[in-house]
């Protein structure tokens, strides 16, 4: 796996913004696999008073780690980085309640699948001295993210 950079920050390789990117960096990479971490200081857009994060945020750390990954790799062809739809997992399971303020955790993905129509599957971990928490996580990375959006809205009923 490599640790050299072609990017100064998580956000230049995230479709996300602000508070919305819940990775702190990214430690290493490479075709097929991603490894990140976290370190909850208490300021998380889903810390709890005591600055612990619900175990269930874990699923975004995986699928932020996806999008890491994909969006290293469209970097690396001289293309914009994507914004990726989380499908969902079968089976998320946690071995804590919550991730404790003021612990680092390491979010590992490595990519399991991926079809013509850009459906992947990932294996995930989370870990500081152990286990916490793994998952199959699938995601899609639509060609034309805005397709998806406008044949998917609703019309509003009156």
């Amino acid at each position: 796996m490599t640790t050299s950079t072609f990017f100064n920050s998580v956000s230049d390789v995230l479709p996300h913004r602000g508070k919305m990117i819940l990775l702190d960096s990214i430690e290493s990479w490479d075709e097929n696999h991603l490894e990140a971490s976290v370190l909850h200081r208490g300021n998380s857009l889903f810390s709890d008073p005591d600055g612990n994060v619900p175990c269930w945020a874990g699923i975004e750390y995986m699928a932020q780690a996806i999008s890491a990954l994909a969006g290293i790799h469209a970097l690396q062809k001289g293309e914009p980085v994507q914004i990726g739809l989380l499908l969902g997992t079968r089976k998320y399971e946690a071995q804590v309640a919550y991730f404790q303020r003021d612990t680092k955790i390491a979010v590992k993905v490595e990519k399991v699948f991926v079809g013509e129509n850009n459906l992947s599957a990932f294996a995930c971990t989370i870990h500081s001295d152990r286990l916490l928490a793994k998952a199959l996580v699938k995601a899609i990375q639509p060609d034309n993210i805005e397709d998806i959006i406008e044949n998917n809205q609703k019309p509003v009923r009156k």
